[in-house]
Parts: structure tokens; sequence; C-alpha cells
């Protein structure tokens, strides 16, 4: 979710700014088109955005409980 909110964030800070600069130089109906491809190429990487497994025992972690055995007093 977070992935996703930076992508959005970053998007409402450049966006629009990126389209009427382009705007102003080119034309607003060519401007309109970088929008829409980066529509386009967001369905692309959708998948990217899918939930993944844990990767929790991967081997790079170690356990989160401790084998203590019987204790030191015999019982």
């Amino acid at each position: 979710m977070a992935r996703l909110n930076v992508f959005n964030y970053v998007g409402f800070l450049i966006g629009s700014p990126l389209v009427g600069a382009l705007g102003d130089t080119w034309s607003y109906r060519g401007a309109m088109l970088v929008p829409m491809v980066l529509v386009l190429v967001t369905l692309v990487y959708a998948r990217s955005f899918a939930a993944q497994p844990d990767r929790y025992g991967g081997g790079h972690e170690r356990a989160r409980t401790a084998d203590v055995g019987r204790g030191g007093n015999g019982l």
C-alpha cells in the first residue's frame, strides 16, 4: 500500500506541472498524451503490486523463539 501511495504522491506533485509545461510549449491535447501513456505503463506493471508471500524464515532471519530445554534445576 505504501508503494502505491508513493506513486500517487509523486504523480500529484509532478503530473499537473508537467502537463501544464508541455501544454504551454507544445499543445494541451498533445500534453494529455503523457498521462495516458503513463496509465498504460502502470497497467503493464500492475502485477508488481500484488501481495507477496511472507519472507520470514527464508534463511536471512533468526527464529523468534528460543529452545531453552528443560532448564538447569532438574525438574
